[in-house]
């Protein structure tokens, strides 16, 4: 049975069924000694774009990434997308057949003009339609995602305004605490830049914070959280402060009007158990 490399991964192989494997890995015991481990050929994990989504396709986590099977074996196999054929299309529309020969690189409008979706819509009228949908919703509005990035550094909230006095005289001023994560949000999110963009905004803010070292044990489970370690992270700063350190520095690069233009807004924060430290933002806008 043909296998070829996997370009996306050093030492990983797809297989004419469909299939792949990762790299041999070799880990080391607790006890001293290392276990070297040889994966199995897999065709991955049954996912779904998303929960209305019809079909289905098979992807895999591996080191924190996922990967979608078919762009990796069709990679492989026919080598790097021509220019502007980008989307892998599967010539008998079974998203789970990842055999190569049943796929080639296309275009998204020869995969919407499939003979199966198409038959699909037709099926559907009015409303319900997806493409008498999408239509209707284009006709005053587009909403697309403009931001979905994880910058690294540790999460500041923003400083509240503090009072002075001095001498007769008093005053306000805003501690710079939060200046140096601003910086680095700016400097992550400069392509952003100067675009004004008009419309409303949803944002989805996630931090990650670094666990302190009294939550590990020690000797040899320095590496292994406690037990009674906390699971949620519910000590300052508050989600709120977070949140505006981010949408302040969003509107001094410009790029928004004004953070009023933000109607929804999704926080949380976590700890950095599985992910760098930082803060992982997504910004979708409906743009008038």
């Amino acid at each position: 049975m043909t296998t070829k490399p996997i370009k996306e991964v050093l030492g990983a192989f797809a297989r004419e069924d469909g299939k792949i494997k990762w790299p041999e890995s070799v880990a080391r015991m607790p006890h001293g000694g290392l276990r070297k481990y040889k994966p199995k050929w897999i065709t991955g994990t049954e996912t779904k774009a998303s929960k209305t989504a019809r079909h289905k396709y098979y992807s895999v986590m591996y080191k924190g990434k996922n990967y979608k099977i078919h762009r990796l074996i069709c990679r492989s196999f026919h080598g790097d997308p021509p220019e502007g054929k980008n989307v892998v299309l599967h010539l008998d529309e079974n998203a789970l057949n990842n055999k190569p020969s049943n796929l080639k690189w296309g275009t998204q409008k020869e995969n919407l003009n499939m003979p199966g979706f198409i038959a699909y819509c037709k099926t559907r009228t009015g409303e319900n339609n997806p493409r008498v949908k999408g239509l209707k919703k284009n006709l005053n509005t587009k909403i697309c995602t403009m931001i979905n990035q994880h910058i690294k550094g540790t999460p500041k909230a923003q400083p509240r305004v503090k009072a002075t006095m001095r001498g007769r005289h008093a005053g306000v001023y805003t501690p710079k605490t939060a200046e140096d994560w601003k910086h680095s949000i700016k400097h992550e999110l400069r392509a952003y830049a100067g675009k004004v963009i008009e419309g409303n905004f949803t944002i989805e803010l996630c931090f990650y914070f670094k666990r302190p070292l009294s939550h590990y044990g020690t000797g040899r489970n320095s590496k292994l959280i406690k037990d009674a370690a906390p699971r949620r992270h519910t000590q300052k700063p508050d989600v709120d402060n977070l949140a505006k350190a981010v949408l302040d520095a969003l509107t001094d690069i410009r790029f928004w009007r004004d953070d009023s233009q933000v109607t929804k807004l999704t926080i949380q924060k976590q700890w950095a158990d599985l992910i760098t430290e930082g803060m992982s933002i997504r910004a979708k806008v409906e743009e008038l």
